[in-house]
């Protein structure tokens, strides 16, 4: 395993982009980390499933579909479940709501959203693992191919210690180093092959997106609701908090050619305190002793972040609601060809380029999203819970990129329009697979690390099948 960094936070996004090129419609608040664990690290356990809708290719937004099912995508989030430490099934039942009986008629959708107590990282796998060499401070640079161009025959790495470069040799290679640098290497390894491959290569980088949300408004409820409401409460489990965020349904998403948004609602107060916090955190990350994204005092923040966050999260909800509600959402997208990742001119220390990202949330969005929120507003009103006053979000209340970067090695049957095939293999090099968020060929709301954990346990059942590293599947 070749890490970029190491068992700290390093958060420095001048290491892996280019600000100053590409374009970006939105603000940017960058949360990623390069370390053993890598940005998992930076979320608070946040856990949200696929829904069924999210796994179906969709023409009219350019789509594909998935190489899992919702039975399939289920089982595997069980296995996660068992490595992460939560005891007990993520179920999509939400019958601890007392009052979410209302609902039950209704075109909205509610999706459990999940919190672990103590957040994840996948470092554990790999620390002090016999079967498991690791190179810490290592960043991989470029992949080197056979004769033939249809193998990889190793990979160049740069150690960072040493200030030099080595070469590892290995029967299967996995390319795991999340969107923008699975990316940035296959672009900088197959750029001397571009004319021979031109359909793969102009697809990687393509069809990238990135969750992008905003607050868009407020609830005026006709009456104020108790603080353990199904619209805002918080659920406590052994493992793992819990939540409502909602949605349409998939028969209502189809039928009004919608994309799979979705809402949270909180507290005045929850909302408030959120944005002083968030203020005080970007003022704190501005400062020279902590604008180089890695170090202790970075680490301190990070940290200190989800507990706040938690914290609020529980204030907020105590008492009654009062009038209002904040209304935040988190908005899918249609694939787009112009949506993509390019290497910049510039490089950084290991030589590998920084990633240019060009990236739009277009007027087409916006209309898909504004027909999403009208009917969600007229449901409101059907069940007597409030009226929804709609606000664009500007642009500082509007993230266009933030940690959760998705496609450009999206999977499909043929590189015409993807990059992978349904076993995550890059099209016609045959030891060469992609595993992470930059598979996906479609995007949802859910925050993606359960998904990607999940396609991962995949990934590694497959190449153990193919290549009997051992008796068992992977666990």
């Amino acid at each position: 395993m070749v890490e970029a960094g190491d068992d700290n936070l390093d958060s420095n996004p001048l290491n892996v982009i280019d600000i100053s090129s590409g374009n970006i419609a939105g603000d940017l608040k960058f949360g990623f980390s390069q370390q053993i664990g890598g940005s998992s690290n930076l979320w608070a356990g946040g856990l949200a499933k696929m829904d069924s809708i999210d796994l179906i290719g969709r023409r009219e937004f350019n789509s594909k579909d998935w190489p899992v099912d919702q039975a399939e995508l289920e089982s595997l989030y069980k296995r996660v479940d068992h490595y992460i430490g939560i005891n007990q099934s993520i179920s999509d039942e939400c019958s601890e709501w007392s009052d979410f009986d209302v609902l039950k008629h209704t075109i909205l959708d509610p999706r459990k959203m999940v919190v672990l107590n103590t957040p994840y990282s996948t470092s554990v796998l790999v620390a002090d693992n016999a079967n498991i060499k690791l190179f810490k401070n290592c960043s991989a640079t470029r992949l080197q191919l056979s004769a033939d161009n249809t193998s990889i025959t190793k990979i160049e790495v740069y150690d960072q210690a040493q200030k030099q470069n080595i070469f590892i040799s290995a029967k299967v290679y996995i390319l795991a180093a999340g969107t923008l640098t699975n990316v940035r290497i296959l672009l900088h390894s197959l750029r001397g092959i571009r004319d021979s491959i031109p359909n793969l290569y102009n697809n990687i980088g393509r069809y990238f997106s990135t969750h992008p949300k905003g607050n868009v408004g407020i609830i005026r409820l006709d009456k104020p609701l108790a603080s353990d409401h199904f619209l805002f409460a918080m659920r406590k489990h052994s493992t793992y908090s819990s939540r409502l965020q909602f949605g349409l349904s998939e028969k209502t998403l189809i039928q009004n050619q919608l994309l799979n948004h979705c809402l949270r609602f909180d507290s005045p107060f929850n909302h408030r305190a959120t944005r002083i916090f968030d203020y005080i955190k970007n003022l704190l990350g501005s400062l020279p002793i902590t604008r180089s994204g890695k170090g202790a005092l970075v680490e301190t923040l990070a940290n200190l972040g989800v507990s706040v966050y938690k914290v609020i999260d529980n204030i907020g909800t105590s008492g009654r609601s009062g009038k209002t509600l904040a209304v935040r959402a988190y908005f899918d997208q249609s694939a787009s060809l112009e949506n993509r990742i390019k290497l910049s001119d510039r490089k950084s220390q290991s030589g590998l380029p920084l990633a240019a990202i060009d990236w739009r949330f277009n007027e087409d969005d916006w209309e898909n999203a504004e027909k999403f929120l009208s009917i969600f507003s007229d449901q409101l009103r059907a069940n007597d819970l409030g009226e929804f006053l709609y606000k664009r979000p500007g642009s500082g209340e509007f993230t266009a990129i933030h940690s959760h970067f998705m496609g450009g090695t999206r999977i499909g049957p043929a590189s015409d329009d993807s990059v992978v095939d349904n076993n995550l293999n890059v099209h016609g090099i045959r030891n060469l697979y992609v595993s992470g968020p930059s598979v996906f060929p479609g995007y949802g709301y859910a925050n993606p690390f359960y998904t990607i954990a999940a396609l991962s346990l995949r990934l590694g059942d497959h190449i153990n099948e193919k290549y009997k590293f051992a008796p068992n599947k992977f666990q």
